[in-house]
């Protein structure tokens, strides 16, 4: 069997985007970010589960200070898109502030459409919006409401570096995607 290869309740996956290409990527983002909050505090949301570990490793790259909080989103059930629900933030914490979200996927838009629905009614100063993979076939978010995306994917089950089936496989560095 290939180090590539992964299996997991009979699903394939092979490595897709390798631990040093997200390294890098990150890296590079974090760099525009920067330049975009040298001077400010901006009050990041990091959607849970997905997004920790690419929160954790873009942080490490600031040159600014930050207020920080996570939210947590579900909208799989196993490998299945399944209905929206979250364990709410204080979102009265984001008056007045550059909020940033970031996420670890936006495929339909849906769970992104859904933060956004919850926060439109407090006024925060600005908003971006960071991700580490996008899928372009599905996606109902305009591309100009992305801020910065790591990597644009196929329309493929993605796991590894904090994507998760039911809160397995989670720890693997690369993104995989399935073989279908």
């Amino acid at each position: 069997m290939s180090d590539n290869l992964i299996i997991h309740d009979n699903c394939q996956f092979i490595k897709y985007i390798s631990e040093d290409r997200i390294k890098e990527r990150i890296v590079e983002i974090s760099s525009e970010m920067n330049i975009k909050y040298f001077k400010k505090k901006p009050f990041i949301i990091c959607v849970l589960n997905g997004a920790v570990y690419f929160t954790m490793d873009l942080i490490k790259h600031f040159n600014f200070n930050y207020k920080i909080d996570f939210v947590k989103i579900k909208s799989y059930l196993d490998m299945n898109r399944g209905d929206i629900s979250s364990e709410t933030l204080d979102f009265k914490n984001l008056v007045n502030e550059d909020v940033i979200i970031i996420e670890d996927i936006i495929d339909s838009g849906k769970t992104l459409e859904f933060l956004l629905k919850k926060m439109k009614i407090f006024n925060f100063k600005s908003l971006s919006i960071v991700t580490l993979l996008k899928k372009n076939s599905i996606n109902k978010i305009n591309n100009k409401a992305i801020d910065w995306c790591g990597f644009e994917i196929k329309d493929k089950y993605v796991i590894g570096y904090g994507l998760d089936i039911s809160y397995v496989v989670i720890w693997l560095q690369a993104a995989n995607c399935e073989i279908i």
